[in-house]
């Protein structure tokens, strides 16, 4: 049983002292302006102590204002995000998507008052802003794994992740994208190329065309990882979007590259160990600029690895040993790539019987 005590301050005021001492827990001291309130307060912790429903720590944390969104999403940047993956780009976007909910009233919230549908909420505004249903999708993931944090790094394990039940299904298409390249698009876009001041933009096209390496993969690898004469290109777990050690098989065309690559970077980058000593920012804005004067459309970077894909599906008939170098994870991505002619499996059929 709280014990509760009535206190006269210096102005002749008066506030109700509420003791709740639990055995196993730190004694917890509440004040509040009236007996019943006190009482009120003490009854409420008592009930939350037998349920296993009281934070101890959390109270503590929200007293000294450690408890808002704000807070958590400040420390998340400067300790979670840093140390991710995906490169440069993918913190300029991680803090992007975060400095918009520090923006919103979501991010003045206290994390125990935050519900599913305050971030339906900002999900809507976001929607309503013309963001993409992809995009928001990315925004909430991120704000989820704030909320994943706060529950097992920063030790408030009692709040429900409120984005658990805000996300909205991915539309339909939205996976795997499958944008190719006319001839006429190819042609357009290397002529635009070819005007990049830096020719590291070209190549770093060209070398995804054939070896289906995303982009960080490419621009942040390095010439000790380069095998020309053994006719492959290492990819390190540092890397790789999928945290995979893969070695990639070097076409005709890849080789010409880097032979060309490693002649222009022995006479202009002698001391570079970098494969591509150009920054992802200093690309992603050539790149922009390479697309607007092309004037190609609804076609990013990310779709030369389909393209190259493509190409090496034919070179390799298994789809376990096409895995093995784009680094896809799950083998049912790639079935779109060994879509056989039903000609062709009714000939095979008939092939296996008469023999």
């Amino acid at each position: 049983m709280a014990s509760i005590t009535k206190r006269v301050l210096q102005d002749g005021s008066v506030r109700w002292l509420a003791q709740i001492r639990k055995k196993g827990f730190k004694t917890v001291n509440i004040t509040k302006n009236t007996k019943a309130a006190a009482t009120k307060a003490a009854r409420d912790i008592e009930v939350a102590i037998d349920s296993d429903t009281w934070d101890e720590f959390a109270k503590e944390e929200q007293k000294k204002g450690n408890t808002s969104l704000e807070y958590f999403i400040q420390r998340y940047l400067k300790e979670i995000t840093p140390h991710k993956q995906g490169g440069e780009k993918g913190i300029i976007n991680e803090t992007s998507a975060l400095n918009q909910v520090l923006r919103s009233p979501l991010g003045k919230m206290d994390i125990y008052r935050i519900k599913t549908g305050h971030v339906i909420e900002i999900s809507n505004a976001w929607r309503d802003k013309g963001n993409k249903p992809e995009t928001i999708i990315r925004k909430l993931t991120t704000l989820h794994d704030v909320f994943k944090h706060i529950r097992t790094t920063w030790r408030h394990e009692n709040i429900t992740n409120p984005v658990s039940g805000a996300k909205p299904r991915s539309p339909a298409g939205s996976g795997e994208r499958s944008r190719a390249l006319t001839e006429k698009e190819l042609t357009s876009l290397r002529e635009e190329l070819n005007k990049c001041q830096s020719p590291y933009i070209r190549w770093l096209f060209d070398l995804a065309l054939e070896t289906a390496g995303r982009r960080r993969e490419l621009l942040e690898n390095t010439w000790g990882n380069t095998h020309l004469e053994n006719g492959y290109l290492q990819i390190g777990k540092g890397i790789s979007k999928t945290r995979t050690f893969r070695l990639v098989p070097l076409t005709p065309k890849a080789k010409i590259i880097l032979t060309e690559m490693q002649k222009y970077h022995k006479i202009n980058h002698p001391d570079s160990e970098q494969l591509f000593p150009i920054t992802a920012k200093a690309f992603e804005e050539a790149w922009k600029k390479v697309k607007i004067r092309s004037k190609i459309e609804n076609f990013q970077f990310q779709d030369t690895r389909h393209i190259a894909t493509t190409m090496l599906s034919n070179i390799y008939p298994k789809m376990q040993d096409l895995a093995k170098i784009t680094g896809h994870k799950k083998l049912e991505t790639l079935l779109i790539y060994y879509e056989e002619d039903i000609g062709e499996q009714v000939a095979q059929m008939n092939k296996h019987y008469l023999a």
